[in-house]
């Protein structure tokens, strides 16, 4: 068996050229997502405009919110009323940044995206957008690109919504609440095994970098 351990191999200090090549690979790192970013949004909601008015795939079933949640679905499908979650929105702590964006609302759908990247090198994307559908709103989500889940839209008011899906594992709601003009708060929450949970991030306003 190949010895892996530490002294396998004389540890060396890096010297300042490889600390800045480091640095610099790092920047242009965080750069190319935020290009990713960008070209994502605009290619996916040109593509919802686009199929707006069509019927539903058959694949896209699993989408349909649960009706469950229909009976305390929020009365209003205007997107609107999101308007103030429009932006480009990052946080960097840590050495980690965690970034999300949102189009403005285009035929029937506002979409999004949410992007972190760890001190770790680890990272993790998740397209999101919010639909009109009848006499609500229905906030898709879709981690690493799987099959989206939905979530029905429960409170809406000024600044503040609640989207709901009690028949979901973990979390059973997710919210977005506008903190002062330039700062934007989400938070998920639900149970697991009967015990509450609850996890919220809170991004300042920006501009793409």
């Amino acid at each position: 068996m190949v010895n892996t351990g530490l002294n396998a191999f004389p540890m060396r200090k890096p010297n300042r050229n490889q600390l800045n090549a480091r640095s610099t690979k790092r920047t242009v790192g965080v750069r190319a997502w935020t290009v990713v970013l960008v070209f994502t949004l605009f290619t996916v909601v040109f593509g919802c405009a686009s199929d707006a008015g069509q019927d539903v795939a058959p694949e896209a079933a699993q989408e349909t919110a649960p009706d469950a949640n229909r009976e305390t679905a929020a009365t209003s499908s205007d997107l609107n009323q999101l308007s103030w979650m429009v932006g480009y929105w990052s946080r960097i702590e840590d050495a980690s940044s965690s970034e999300e964006a949102w189009l403005p609302a285009r035929g029937g759908v506002m979409v999004g995206v949410h992007v972190d990247l760890f001190s770790s090198g680890r990272s993790f994307f998740e397209y999101l957008r919010v639909e009109s559908r009848g006499d609500t709103l229905v906030f898709l989500a879709s981690p690493r690109g799987r099959k989206a889940v939905p979530f029905v839209a429960s409170e809406i008011s000024e600044g503040d919504v609640v989207f709901s899906n009690m028949s979901h594992d973990y979390p059973q709601h997710i919210g977005y609440t506008l903190v002062g003009a330039d700062s934007l708060r989400s938070e998920i929450w639900g149970s697991v095994d009967g015990e509450e949970r609850r996890s919220s991030w809170t991004w300042g306003r920006s501009s793409i970098r």
